[in-house]
């Protein structure tokens, strides 16, 4: 059974979903209407009751105006922000953590841990670019990511990784490569 932070408010997503499916069937519609009725896209309505995509507080007014349930909205956005709240306190505690296992890490490794960049799927493209900075900056040699797909949601993962070498000068390991390298070993 996982009890993890982001597990419950993953369950507290789907429920929210569950009790707006709820809503939208006592109205009598399916979720094509209430696509049609807010005019938002099918997969939305879906994504939202599914847990999938959380709800804005207009998304959750909007959504009670057409199922004519006005008076469950200031409950539901209650609901929907206690869930990102519990989100919330998730990466951060994340984060906290992992910046401190990085550290030991690379204690362990040899390295010297200038600094730790902890990116969220929303500001990939921002950490990155903040990330090459930092690099160029600070003369980096090696770069450590925990693996390759940290860099697939840029593109390929590969492509990503040649582009960021001849971009910044520096070498990408991931934590397995670092396994087998030893500090001061030229680069394969």
């Amino acid at each position: 059974m996982n009890t993890s932070p982001n597990s419950a408010a993953r369950k507290a997503q789907e429920a929210l979903g569950l009790r707006l499916r709820g809503l939208r069937k006592d109205a009598g519609l399916t979720g094509r209407a209430l696509a049609d009725a807010t005019g938002w896209h099918f997969t939305r309505v879906s994504k939202i009751e599914n847990g999938v995509q959380a709800p804005t507080d207009l998304d959750i007014r909007v959504w009670c105006a057409a199922c004519d349930a006005e008076d469950q909205a200031a409950d539901l956005i209650a609901q929907a922000r206690t869930i990102q709240y519990m989100y919330m306190e998730f990466r951060h505690r994340t984060r906290a953590g992992m910046k401190e296992r990085l550290g030991y890490f690379a204690d362990e490794a040899g390295y010297e841990l200038a600094g730790v960049f902890i990116e969220e799927i929303q500001t990939v493209p921002v950490a990155f670019q903040r990330l090459v900075e930092a690099v160029v900056l600070d003369k980096v040699e090696f770069v450590i990511i925990p693996t390759m797909l940290h860099f697939m949601t840029l593109g390929s993962p590969n492509h990503i990784r040649q582009h960021f070498e001849a971009a910044t000068g520096a070498k990408v390991l991931t934590v397995t490569e670092t396994v087998s390298y030893s500090p001061g070993e030229p680069v394969s």
